[in-house]
């Protein structure tokens, strides 16, 4: 954990650890990258995120891979929902709009 955190944060990975767990939470990307909860807590925190597509997209990278397998992507966005506030009808409609990202028309 802590190497992957220095690399994607390089500095900032200090003030992430501080705030982790022990038997810390994560999610597992398309690519087999863990993203830890603690990184999800630390964007949500710092990053101007109105919207699923902001957290996916621009400031985690967490999308860029690829669609999550859909457990992962649940308890992600239920973790979203929860610090962000949102309710399961704004949860529903985020991930509806981040799996459209991913349709080839």
């Amino acid at each position: 954990m802590i190497e992957t955190l220095a690399f994607r944060y390089g500095s900032q990975s200090y003030r992430i650890l501080e705030k982790s767990k022990l038997e810390e939470e994560f999610y597992i990307l398309q690519n087999g990258e863990k993203f830890y909860e603690s990184e999800v807590k630390f964007i949500t925190n710092r990053e101007d995120i109105r919207f699923a597509t902001d957290f996916f997209f621009r400031r985690s990278g967490v999308g860029v891979p690829g669609l999550l397998e859909e457990q992962e992507m649940n308890r992600l966005f239920r973790s979203l929902g929860r610090h962000l506030g949102w309710n399961q009808n704004q949860i529903r409609q985020e991930i509806k709009t981040v799996k459209d990202r991913y349709k080839i028309y």
